[in-house]
């Protein structure tokens, strides 16, 4: 029964989306409601601003989870006034208190926004990161290189190891054309910092450990399965537990001194409504030993 009238229900808030504008609005109170709890009911109205999908299996699911949790709120809420096993005084404080924090975050995360600087010059993030090297140790190993995934009847693959080994521009051009004609996957760029797992994930490569090869010091390694040959050509790699290098982390870096400029700007606009305040004495503090301190906007006591 409950399934098939909110069911009925979706299909008449769709049918309401389908019509737009060029209908009347009717009163939410008018249509049928979808549940009650004593004197309080819910209604479709209430029920699509609940909803935040389109998709029509979803959407009920979705709506008979939020029906069984109204009626079970609304039933509790009517126990815990009926048997005034709750603290109102406490209940509306901590209300008021919430309140003030919303009110005083969005007041503050606006200003912030209208004052942030989020220009980060290369020495800034640099000079950072050289401070602070120990929050940069790496989780996993990263790697420069090139990683080749080959189907076994790929021609001329001779070639493409003389390529590899290459340093030169124009066979490294003749690489990418070679790789863009024949490779099923492949990773050409070796000036960029790579995650060892992500690349490795899905090639043999991910359980390789010869205990006499250092991947930083093997210059191509060769690996096959039933279907492909694997190259790897490492550049430069780091495991895990080392500092990270600057590139690698270089988005990281700039995410944290704009973080720390937020910080600072938060604890900016307080100090500055405080001291806006005092010429017109728009605050007093009765009990001299409750004080502002300098360097904060909160009040401490004096011991």
């Amino acid at each position: 029964m409950l399934r098939s009238v909110i069911w009925a229900t979706l299909l008449s808030l769709n049918m309401q989306c389908l019509a737009g504008s060029s209908g009347t609005k009717s009163s939410a109170k008018k249509t049928r409601p979808i549940a009650r709890v004593h004197n309080q009911y819910l209604y479709a109205s209430d029920l699509a601003a609940a909803i935040h999908t389109t998709h029509p299996v979803d959407s009920l699911a979705q709506a008979e989870r939020y029906v069984q949790s109204w009626v079970e709120k609304q039933l509790i809420m009517g126990k815990a006034h009926q048997e005034k096993t709750y603290d109102k005084a406490y209940i509306e404080q901590r209300v008021l208190d919430y309140r003030y924090e919303l009110v005083v975050h969005s007041h503050i995360q606006k200003w912030v926004e209208d004052h942030l600087d989020t220009t980060v010059s290369e020495a800034e993030m640099e000079a950072y990161y050289t401070a602070h090297q120990d929050n940069f140790k790496l989780k996993n190993a990263i790697f420069q290189g090139q990683c080749i995934v080959l189907p076994k009847n790929a021609p001329n693959q001779a070639r493409l190891r003389t390529l590899l080994t290459s340093q030169r521009e124009r066979d490294q051009a003749d690489l990418k054309v070679y790789c863009c004609q024949f490779a099923t996957e492949y990773v050409l760029d070796d000036a960029v910092w790579l995650s060892w797992d992500d690349i490795m994930r899905k090639t043999p490569f991910a359980h390789w450990k010869d205990s006499r090869k250092d991947p930083a010091k093997t210059k191509l390694i060769q690996m096959q399965d039933d279907t492909y040959f694997y190259y790897l050509k490492i550049k430069a790699y780091k495991p895990a537990d080392n500092t990270a290098p600057f590139d690698y982390v270089k988005d990281q870096v700039r995410d944290m001194i704009i973080h720390r400029r937020k910080i600072a700007l938060a604890d900016q606009v307080k100090q500055h409504i405080l001291e806006e305040a005092k010429p017109d004495k728009d605050y007093v503090i009765y009990d001299e030993k409750f004080h502002f301190s300098q360097d904060s906007t909160h009040c401490s006591a004096n011991s």
